[in-house]
């Protein structure tokens, strides 16, 4: 599970392939349904393609959590729960911590399907 972000940012983990439990498992986006096999997340993923991610991020309202989103889902959540302003992400893979910032400028900044209210 992510670690806890602070108040003013988010915290994303990869998934890898590996966690994955058979060959024949799936990975699919809870947001947007996009799916893919182990092996296929594995080509993607090896290839910068593709990424899956944990999402968890405390507002001043409320929690918000993505057990697995997809990398584009990933975007559009934080900038929700940003409420549409720049967002520091915490994006965590193999153990590495890497920052990075989300601008609502740089794409489409809709609201995820799962999170319309």
């Amino acid at each position: 599970m992510p670690k806890k972000p602070t108040t003013t940012s988010a915290v994303a983990e990869v998934i890898c392939p590996s966690e994955l439990k058979s060959k024949n498992s799936t990975i699919k986006c809870e947001l947007c349904g996009m799916d893919y096999t182990k092996e296929q997340y594995k080509i993607l993923k090896d290839l910068k393609k593709l990424l899956y991610f944990r999402f968890l991020c405390q507002t001043e309202k409320e929690k918000i959590k993505a057990d697995c989103a997809c990398h584009e889902c990933l975007y559009k959540v934080a900038l929700y729960c940003s409420n549409n302003q720049e967002i520091q992400v915490t994006l965590i893979d193999e153990g590495k911590e890497y920052a990075c910032r989300f601008y609502p400028s740089d794409k489409d900044s809709s609201t995820p399907p799962s999170l319309d209210k």
